[in-house]
Protein backbone atom coordinates (compact mmCIF):
# COMPACT_ATOMS: atom_id res chain seq x y z
CA UNK A 1 0.00 0.00 0.00
CA UNK A 2 0.74 3.03 -0.67
CA UNK A 3 3.03 5.43 2.01
CA UNK A 4 0.63 8.19 1.34
CA UNK A 5 -2.06 6.24 3.06
CA UNK A 6 -0.08 4.93 6.38
CA UNK A 7 -0.92 6.36 9.44
CA UNK A 8 1.72 9.07 10.83
CA UNK A 9 3.78 7.78 13.62
CA UNK A 10 6.15 9.78 16.39
CA UNK A 11 9.97 9.58 15.16
CA UNK A 12 12.72 11.49 15.94
CA UNK A 13 15.13 13.25 13.99
CA UNK A 14 17.95 11.68 12.50
CA UNK A 15 19.08 8.12 11.22
CA UNK A 16 18.51 5.15 12.94
CA UNK A 17 22.25 4.66 13.60
CA UNK A 18 21.93 7.60 16.07
CA UNK A 19 23.07 10.32 13.37
CA UNK A 20 21.01 13.11 11.61
CA UNK A 21 20.06 13.83 8.42
CA UNK A 22 21.05 17.28 6.43
CA UNK A 23 19.86 18.66 3.27
CA UNK A 24 22.56 20.69 1.56
CA UNK A 25 21.58 23.80 3.49
CA UNK A 26 23.31 21.98 6.55
CA UNK A 27 19.05 22.12 8.17
CA UNK A 28 18.08 18.86 9.63
CA UNK A 29 15.52 16.85 6.73
CA UNK A 30 12.42 15.19 8.23
CA UNK A 31 9.96 13.40 6.06
CA UNK A 32 6.54 12.77 7.35
CA UNK A 33 3.42 11.36 5.56
CA UNK A 34 -0.43 12.96 5.44
CA UNK A 35 -2.60 10.94 7.57
CA UNK A 36 -5.99 9.99 6.46
CA UNK A 37 -7.89 12.24 8.44
CA UNK A 38 -5.36 14.87 6.87
CA UNK A 39 -6.01 13.75 3.22
CA UNK A 40 -9.88 14.20 3.80
CA UNK A 41 -9.03 17.91 5.05
CA UNK A 42 -7.61 18.87 2.24
CA UNK A 43 -9.93 16.93 -0.21
CA UNK A 44 -12.75 19.08 1.62
CA UNK A 45 -10.60 22.28 1.11
CA UNK A 46 -10.15 21.68 -2.78
CA UNK A 47 -14.08 21.02 -3.46
CA UNK A 48 -14.86 23.55 -1.99
CA UNK A 49 -12.55 25.92 -3.73
CA UNK A 50 -13.91 24.17 -6.99
CA UNK A 51 -17.26 24.72 -5.96
CA UNK A 52 -16.22 28.12 -5.26
CA UNK A 53 -14.56 28.58 -8.88
CA UNK A 54 -17.37 27.15 -10.56
CA UNK A 55 -19.81 29.25 -9.05
CA UNK A 56 -18.51 32.16 -10.02
CA UNK A 57 -17.99 31.37 -14.00
CA UNK A 58 -19.62 34.24 -16.40
CA UNK A 59 -22.30 32.99 -17.78
CA UNK A 60 -20.63 33.02 -20.80
CA UNK A 61 -18.38 30.45 -19.41
CA UNK A 62 -20.63 28.57 -17.66
CA UNK A 63 -21.12 24.35 -18.79
CA UNK A 64 -23.63 21.67 -18.51
CA UNK A 65 -22.41 19.29 -15.59
CA UNK A 66 -25.00 16.68 -17.23
CA UNK A 67 -22.37 14.66 -19.21
CA UNK A 68 -25.52 13.60 -21.53
CA UNK A 69 -25.77 17.91 -22.24
CA UNK A 70 -23.39 19.00 -24.80
CA UNK A 71 -21.24 22.01 -24.50
CA UNK A 72 -21.84 25.87 -26.50
CA UNK A 73 -18.26 25.61 -27.98
CA UNK A 74 -14.78 24.12 -28.02
CA UNK A 75 -14.25 26.38 -24.91
CA UNK A 76 -16.62 24.80 -22.87
CA UNK A 77 -16.11 21.23 -23.15
CA UNK A 78 -12.67 22.59 -22.89
CA UNK A 79 -13.18 23.55 -19.31
CA UNK A 80 -15.83 21.25 -18.80
CA UNK A 81 -12.92 18.39 -19.02
CA UNK A 82 -10.53 20.35 -16.60
CA UNK A 83 -12.75 20.89 -14.30
CA UNK A 84 -13.46 17.11 -13.86
CA UNK A 85 -10.03 16.05 -14.64
CA UNK A 86 -9.18 18.17 -11.58
CA UNK A 87 -12.06 16.90 -9.64
CA UNK A 88 -11.23 13.19 -10.59
CA UNK A 89 -7.47 13.90 -9.06
CA UNK A 90 -8.81 15.00 -5.30
CA UNK A 91 -10.94 12.38 -4.87
CA UNK A 92 -8.43 9.43 -6.84
CA UNK A 93 -6.80 8.81 -3.52
CA UNK A 94 -9.57 7.24 -1.71
CA UNK A 95 -10.51 5.44 -4.48
CA UNK A 96 -6.75 4.05 -4.39
CA UNK A 97 -7.14 3.48 -0.34
CA UNK A 98 -10.40 1.42 -0.94
CA UNK A 99 -9.01 -1.03 -3.73
CA UNK A 100 -5.44 -1.66 -1.86
CA UNK A 101 -5.80 -1.60 2.15
CA UNK A 102 -7.28 -5.06 3.46
CA UNK A 103 -9.06 -3.20 6.25
CA UNK A 104 -10.31 -0.40 5.05
CA UNK A 105 -13.56 -1.53 5.86
CA UNK A 106 -12.78 -0.70 9.65
CA UNK A 107 -11.56 2.38 9.37
CA UNK A 108 -13.44 4.99 11.23
CA UNK A 109 -13.08 7.59 8.76
CA UNK A 110 -14.22 4.64 6.08
CA UNK A 111 -17.90 6.47 5.13
CA UNK A 112 -16.39 9.25 4.11
CA UNK A 113 -13.24 7.83 1.76
CA UNK A 114 -16.54 5.61 0.60
CA UNK A 115 -18.75 8.71 -0.12
CA UNK A 116 -15.07 10.59 -1.37
CA UNK A 117 -14.21 7.48 -3.86
CA UNK A 118 -18.17 7.41 -5.33
CA UNK A 119 -18.04 10.85 -6.28
CA UNK A 120 -14.47 10.14 -7.66
CA UNK A 121 -15.81 7.08 -10.23
CA UNK A 122 -18.62 8.92 -11.29
CA UNK A 123 -16.27 12.01 -12.45
CA UNK A 124 -14.37 9.45 -14.47
CA UNK A 125 -17.88 7.86 -15.86
CA UNK A 126 -18.90 11.53 -16.41
CA UNK A 127 -15.32 12.49 -18.31
CA UNK A 128 -16.26 8.70 -20.65
CA UNK A 129 -19.31 9.89 -21.71
CA UNK A 130 -18.64 13.10 -22.94
CA UNK A 131 -15.48 12.78 -24.35
CA UNK A 132 -16.19 10.20 -27.43
CA UNK A 133 -13.72 11.82 -29.81
CA UNK A 134 -14.14 11.17 -33.51
CA UNK A 135 -12.49 14.30 -34.93
CA UNK A 136 -8.54 14.87 -35.03
CA UNK A 137 -7.41 17.63 -32.46
CA UNK A 138 -3.97 18.23 -30.38
CA UNK A 139 -5.69 17.20 -27.34
CA UNK A 140 -6.86 13.68 -28.97
CA UNK A 141 -4.24 11.31 -27.73
CA UNK A 142 -4.50 12.44 -23.98
CA UNK A 143 -7.99 12.30 -24.57
CA UNK A 144 -7.77 8.53 -25.42
CA UNK A 145 -5.31 8.01 -22.42
CA UNK A 146 -7.25 9.57 -20.23
CA UNK A 147 -10.49 7.00 -21.42
CA UNK A 148 -8.22 4.04 -21.04
CA UNK A 149 -6.84 4.83 -17.48
CA UNK A 150 -10.03 5.82 -16.17
CA UNK A 151 -12.40 2.52 -17.70
CA UNK A 152 -9.41 0.61 -16.13
CA UNK A 153 -10.22 2.12 -12.34
CA UNK A 154 -13.86 1.69 -13.24
CA UNK A 155 -13.46 -2.25 -13.59
CA UNK A 156 -10.66 -2.18 -10.82
CA UNK A 157 -13.80 -0.57 -8.57
CA UNK A 158 -15.90 -3.46 -9.84
CA UNK A 159 -14.18 -6.32 -9.83
CA UNK A 160 -13.06 -5.86 -6.20
CA UNK A 161 -17.15 -5.01 -5.38
CA UNK A 162 -15.63 -1.75 -3.68
CA UNK A 163 -18.67 0.53 -4.57
CA UNK A 164 -22.24 -1.71 -4.30
CA UNK A 165 -24.37 -0.65 -6.24
CA UNK A 166 -22.13 1.01 -8.90
CA UNK A 167 -22.78 4.65 -9.79
CA UNK A 168 -24.95 4.32 -13.01
CA UNK A 169 -23.77 3.98 -16.96
CA UNK A 170 -20.43 2.74 -15.64
CA UNK A 171 -21.25 -0.01 -18.22
CA UNK A 172 -21.56 1.68 -21.14
CA UNK A 173 -18.80 4.56 -20.22
CA UNK A 174 -16.77 0.86 -20.82
CA UNK A 175 -18.26 0.11 -23.74
CA UNK A 176 -17.73 4.00 -25.23
CA UNK A 177 -14.17 3.91 -24.19
CA UNK A 178 -13.34 0.93 -26.37
CA UNK A 179 -15.49 1.86 -28.87
CA UNK A 180 -13.35 5.21 -29.19
CA UNK A 181 -9.95 3.21 -29.07
CA UNK A 182 -11.27 0.87 -31.75
CA UNK A 183 -11.80 3.54 -33.89
CA UNK A 184 -8.64 5.16 -33.55
CA UNK A 185 -7.35 2.03 -33.96
CA UNK A 186 -6.11 2.27 -37.34
CA UNK A 187 -4.43 5.73 -37.04
CA UNK A 188 -2.89 5.80 -33.45
CA UNK A 189 -0.85 3.21 -32.96
CA UNK A 190 -1.16 2.49 -29.47
CA UNK A 191 -5.05 2.60 -29.31
CA UNK A 192 -5.42 -1.24 -30.11
CA UNK A 193 -2.86 -2.05 -26.44
CA UNK A 194 -4.69 0.76 -24.81
CA UNK A 195 -8.04 -0.84 -25.93
CA UNK A 196 -6.02 -4.51 -24.81
CA UNK A 197 -5.37 -3.63 -21.22
CA UNK A 198 -8.95 -2.56 -20.77
CA UNK A 199 -10.12 -5.96 -22.23
CA UNK A 200 -7.80 -7.60 -19.78
CA UNK A 201 -9.02 -6.45 -16.31
CA UNK A 202 -12.59 -6.83 -18.14
CA UNK A 203 -12.23 -10.50 -17.89
CA UNK A 204 -14.48 -11.80 -15.58
CA UNK A 205 -16.18 -8.70 -14.59
CA UNK A 206 -20.47 -9.38 -15.04
CA UNK A 207 -23.22 -7.24 -15.74
CA UNK A 208 -21.88 -5.90 -18.93
CA UNK A 209 -23.87 -3.86 -21.27
CA UNK A 210 -23.79 -5.14 -25.48
CA UNK A 211 -23.39 -2.36 -26.96
CA UNK A 212 -21.58 -1.81 -30.57
CA UNK A 213 -19.65 0.87 -32.49
CA UNK A 214 -21.43 1.57 -35.62
CA UNK A 215 -18.74 4.69 -36.66
CA UNK A 216 -21.12 6.96 -35.60
CA UNK A 217 -22.96 6.45 -32.44
CA UNK A 218 -23.79 3.24 -30.33
CA UNK A 219 -27.12 0.84 -30.80
CA UNK A 220 -27.80 -2.05 -29.06
CA UNK A 221 -27.05 -5.16 -30.52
Amino acid sequence: MSLTFRQRTPRSAGNHDGTSTSTSTGEDETTTQPTIDELLHTANEFELQLDLWLTCLPQILKFPSDPSLPCGDERLQYLRQRYWWNLSRVYRPFIYYLLHAPHARHHRRYHKMLDYANKGLEIDINFILSNVIMHRHHGAWLTLRALTSNSVIILAVKKLRVLEPMPYKWGEAITLAKSCLSYWESEVRDAGKLKEAIEKVEVNIPERIPERWNGNELTNQ
